[in-house]
């Protein structure tokens, strides 16, 4: 009942995010805002239920809670914000990244399912690649001309029946304003795999819209894949100022490596 509790709360607060984005319905500002209200409240309960065990669908929870003030830029003013909410928010995923492996190790070392360090896992494959983005526009672009937001969730969930031959969903969402003032397009769409075993048991392609990103080798600066882990390390290590100049690096190398993949 606790999983399923917390997993319906997430879902529901990302399918008020989602009317409140997309609007369907030609609300006005303030009834979208009620909604995007609606989704951080079930959001936070989801968190709440979980207690102090952090699971995948709680851990998505805080992620969407580490994108709120970006998310009031989009409904209010649609256009991407400005540099500095960017990088408040580039810091709050810094200490959801940081919960998750936490978490990770605390199950690891618990004996717990292999399912649910797993799905762990996929949460930081997805945090890892929101994180490298933003920290991309925040250190070359030096602007907020990109930004990386969790897809909603019909468009995580489109065509994803098991055993579809092409499937057009996706994870994360990038979006560009080359114009700052200018309404954001939705320049990518990246579904994320922590390993290539997990992209295995998907058995499926994706439609060419979707670029497959495969953090463990696609990140891995070789021929020989990393652990998804080691890198989301580098980045909180990085933020913790403890890295040095190789992890910062090693850090620009990987954010180039997930450009041109994403082309």
């Amino acid at each position: 009942m606790e999983r399923m509790g917390a997993l319906h709360l997430a879902c529901a607060g990302d399918a008020c995010l989602e009317i409140a984005i997309v609007n369907p319905e030609g609300l006005n500002t303030d009834a979208r805002l009620e909604w995007f209200e609606r989704a951080k409240l079930n959001w936070e309960k989801s968190v709440i239920a979980r207690g102090n065990y952090l699971e995948a669908d709680s851990g998505m929870a805080l992620v969407q809670l580490s994108k709120m003030s970006a998310y009031s830029w989009l409904i209010l003013e649609n256009r991407l914000p400005p540099a500095n909410v960017v990088k408040q928010n580039y810091a709050a995923l810094i200490e959801v990244q940081r919960a998750h492996l936490e978490a990770r190790q605390e199950k690891l070392e618990g004996r717990a399912s292999k399912k649910g360090i797993e799905e762990l896992v996929g949460n930081i494959a997805e945090i890892t690649v929101g994180l490298m983005i933003d920290r991309f526009a925040m250190r070359e672009l030096q602007d907020s001309s990109m930004l990386a937001l969790p897809s909603l969730r019909t468009q995580n969930k489109v065509s994803s029946t098991r055993g579809a031959p092409i499937r057009g969903n996706w994870d994360v969402s990038v979006f560009s304003a080359p114009e700052l003032e200018t309404p954001p397009e939705l320049a990518y769409r990246l579904q994320i795999k922590s390993s290539q075993r997990a992209a295995n048991l998907t058995d499926c392609e994706y439609d060419p819209s979707v670029t497959l990103v495969t953090v463990s080798s696609d990140l891995a600066l070789g021929d020989r894949a990393v652990r998804t882990t080691f890198i989301a390390n580098q980045l909180v290590q990085e933020a913790d100022g403890i890295g040095g100049a190789e992890t910062s690096t090693q850090l620009d190398r990987r954010a180039n490596e997930l450009l041109n993949l994403m082309g």
